[in-house]
């Protein structure tokens, strides 16, 4: 009972914290999901997100579409549909939170990064943020309205998301080989950057791994997201 309430305690501060760091009006948003196929080839997504007067936009960016070529330099990096996004949502004032996952498959991914190769991550995690953080270098050309909210992977504790092979999606990989060191990559890229996570879904025990999480890497986090679908909570 006593963790119970410390725990429901902990979110109400954290809707207070929310509510008083945003404006009322910049309090919603929308996740685009399936990045980027459907979020670009739809236009009556885009008006209807215009229509609502949306603030805040959720899409994932995966590793795998944009270092697309085994042994590709990240100057080669294929940027053409984050850009389109970027675009899109500074031309109707909307921010962005970017979900960085899903590895190319010569690194282990989709759903897993082999240790070998975490300095590839951090290679495309800093390109990314470098990208879109306005500091003018390696900007992209155009940028009027930086991407200040960053995600490192989605649901890791969900086994279709983060798989090592084991019967359960791992924690300690993932903290090991993606969430530390895109951490550190992230901050690297852009100190005023607001790290958000860790994005676990509400299946699969979370409480565990929010609990680890947050005791190894609560004060890196700006922002804890949460996806939770089961109602009556």
């Amino acid at each position: 009972m006593k963790n119970t309430f410390y725990f429901v305690l902990t979110v109400c501060l954290c809707v207070m914290f929310s509510l008083n760091a945003y404006p009322v009006d910049n309090a919603y948003g929308v996740n685009t999901h399936n990045f980027p196929i459907d979020f670009l080839s739809n236009q009556t997504i885009k008006n209807r997100l215009v229509e609502l007067g949306v603030k805040w936009i959720r899409a994932e960016v995966p590793w795998h579409a944009i270092e697309t070529v085994q042994g590709m330099h990240w100057d080669d990096f294929n940027y053409t549909a984050p850009d389109e996004i970027i675009k899109f949502a500074q031309a109707n004032d909307i921010n962005i939170l970017f979900i960085l996952a899903y590895a190319p498959s010569w690194y282990g991914g989709p759903t897993y990064l082999h240790h070998t190769f975490i300095s590839k991550w951090q290679i495309f995690v800093r390109e990314m943020v470098e990208r879109y953080d306005g500091d003018g270098h390696k900007d992209m050309p155009g940028l009027t309205k930086p991407v200040k909210h960053w995600e490192l992977w989605n649901e890791p504790n969900l086994k279709q998301f983060w798989n090592t092979g084991t019967l359960f999606a791992d924690l300690g990989t993932f903290k090991n080989n993606v969430l530390g060191p895109g951490m550190d990559a992230l901050r690297d890229a852009d100190p005023g950057a607001k790290i958000c996570g860790p994005g676990l879904s509400s299946a699969n025990n979370p409480k565990d791994w929010l609990e680890s999480i947050t005791n190894q890497f609560g004060t890196c986090f700006d922002v804890i997201t949460h996806h939770q679908y089961d109602g009556s909570d």
